[in-house]
């Protein structure tokens, strides 16, 4: 009987540890497709990937979040997004809802892009060519980053 009780007592306590290990976290996103360690003032609203399997053509990766002016510039550098002028071309696929496009974040909002060439001659996975594009609206604090597959 009592080892009846602990081999259903570590089972159960495997599961959660499981259930807690398998939790979606915010910031997994953010770590993956921006930079990585994520942050401390990194606070991501708004995630949403339509590319589960890394075989779509053509990805698309939104995330909106906020963070302190310090840390934008940290993603930024970190990151290796060069700077771009606010009329340079970016797609401008329908987001997910409280999604901004570049024109709606105001006047002096500032751009960012990053390029990834293609690997290979099949594009599938990591051997396709993508763009990434990172927005910061007037306020200072809010960004937008957008995963574009070519």
């Amino acid at each position: 009987m009592a080892r009846k009780r602990i081999v259903l007592g570590l089972a159960t306590c495997g599961l959660v540890l499981l259930a807690f290990l398998l939790m979606p976290s915010r910031h997994k996103g953010f770590a993956k497709y921006v930079v990585s360690p994520v942050p401390a003032s990194v606070d991501v609203t708004i995630s949403r990937v339509d590319d589960w399997l890394g075989l779509n053509p053509e990805p698309v990766a939104y995330l909106k979040f906020s963070a302190a002016p310090p840390d934008l510039q940290k993603v930024i550098t970190q990151g290796g997004f060069t700077e771009a002028a606010t009329n340079a071309y970016v797609p401008v696929p329908e987001g997910p809802p409280g999604w901004k496009t570049v024109e709606q974040c105001g006047p002096r909002r500032r751009l960012f892009i990053r390029n990834h060439p293609s690997r290979g001659a099949l594009p599938i996975g990591r051997n396709r060519s993508w763009s990434e594009f990172l927005w910061i609206d007037t306020t200072g604090t809010n960004a937008y980053f957008l995963l574009w597959g070519i």
